[in-house]
């Protein structure tokens, strides 16, 4: 009944924003194709995936690498309606079909781009922001172009295997197929490249973090929660665990709080409980409340003062 109502849900925001996401399709498609077409195959950088693999696959048989794609992903896909089924493939198939007539289209038109830089660094890290903020804009769209994704699906079918870790091993079999043919030098730069992409694609994906979500375990309770609330001005909840099963007996504290003030903040928590134990994650999103702001230099230096 829930996985029912996640999905009912998950339909309704694809259907309101149909239109929107396929023009963010279209153009993220465009950016990842014309990247590819006019750095990645110029240089020979075997990064990973379907894309990667048609660069060597290119130089040992000489077939076109806008025809390997399109034709691998059609054969993953057709495996994967028939595996997985069309529910849980459409989403594949679409971008598939907007990316591989990307990625056919953008091969003539890469010889157009006369943007060339004398360092192939910098150039690497040029095209690579690029291309992960056009990778960003598929993904946000809940579309993928296929190729590794879909090898992942089809093998996850049938093993449980962590997505992270699949993708990984896949990808470096690639990557280390294409440093036996095109040597360790272009294989750095492909790897730089594919490290600055999904960098920007997650930026493009959460955003930018500016908070860290903290949860503080301390015998010091009372002073802590006085500190955060008279000192800092801050909202925090307590989560009481003393009384259910939980791998610490002590209530939790747990806070926001802006990360260019984290450490001033863990020192002072530190200096107040030295047994505490404080646990931090990005926090990419944080409304309402009060808050120190992002550069709190007034609040900084009273609490400095003290």
């Amino acid at each position: 009944m829930k996985g029912n109502l996640k999905d009912n849900i998950i339909e309704n925001v694809y259907k309101n924003n149909r239109i929107l996401r396929l023009i963010k399709l279209v153009l993220g498609s465009f950016i990842v194709a014309l990247v590819y077409h006019a750095f990645i195959v110029p240089n020979t950088l075997v990064y990973g995936g379907v894309s990667g693999l048609a660069i060597p696959i290119n130089k040992l048989f000489h077939i076109n690498t806008a025809l390997f794609i399109n034709g691998a992903n059609l054969i993953l896909v057709i495996i994967s309606l028939f595996i997985i089924g069309y529910k849980e493939t459409r989403y594949t198939l679409f971008g598939f079909l907007f990316y591989g007539f990307m990625i056919s289209v953008c091969e003539p038109l890469a010889n157009l781009i006369t943007l060339k830089f004398d360092s192939l660094l910098f150039s690497t890290l040029f095209y690579g922001v690029i291309s992960g903020v056009g990778f960003g804009v598929i993904y946000s769209t809940g579309f993928n172009t296929g190729g590794v994704d879909s090898i992942v699906h089809i093998i996850q079918h049938f093993f449980h295997i962590p997505t992270g870790k699949l993708t990984a091993s896949l990808n470096s079999v690639i990557i280390i197929f294409g440093a036996s043919i095109f040597g360790i030098t272009r294989t750095i730069y492909a790897v730089i490249f594919l490290l600055v992409q999904n960098a920007l694609t997650d930026l493009v994906l959460i955003g930018q973090s500016t908070h860290k979500m903290c949860y503080i375990t301390t015998n010091e309770l009372d002073i802590i929660s006085k500190y955060i609330s008279d000192d800092l001005d801050l909202d925090y909840t307590i989560l009481d665990s003393s009384k259910k099963k939980s791998i610490t007996h002590h209530p939790l504290i747990m806070i926001v709080i802006a990360s260019n003030y984290y450490h001033e903040f863990e020192n002072k928590i530190i200096s107040i409980d030295p047994d505490v134990k404080i646990t931090s994650n990005d926090c990419y999103s944080f409304d309402g409340g009060r808050r120190i702001k992002i550069l709190p230099f007034k609040r900084v230096k009273r609490l400095n003062s003290r």
